[in-house]
């Protein structure tokens, strides 16, 4: 049995452990992740809704939907971490279905 942690950003098990978990407690990991996934999901709705907001401001300034620059600057700020390709993949996909939502307005 292997104490590589795959569940947060330490390299071993001591973090999950000092969290009460044991390696093997899947209960415990998945009932956080849905916690997780429940603040996730109201903080993606209040996202979506400012991105239709911004739409009517861009409208208003007459600015183009897709800000390249913008996008590059986000992704270029994300720190560093064992995850920072997947955190930047969850971004480019936010991008997308934020310019999608714009675009239906």
């Amino acid at each position: 049995a292997s104490n590589k942690c795959n569940y947060c950003l330490c390299s071993d098990g001591n973090d999950l452990q000092k969290r009460g978990y044991e390696m093997d407690d899947l209960t415990k990991l998945r009932n956080d992740i849905n916690e997780i996934d429940i603040q996730l999901f109201a903080l993606l709705e209040r996202r979506f809704e400012l991105s239709r907001r911004v739409k009517e401001v861009k409208k208003n300034q007459n600015t183009p939907i897709f800000d390249p620059k913008r996008e590059q600057r986000i992704l270029a700020s994300i720190p560093m971490s064992k995850n920072q390709e997947y955190i930047k993949e969850v971004y480019k996909t936010l991008f997308t279905l934020s310019k999608q939502i714009q675009e239906k307005i």
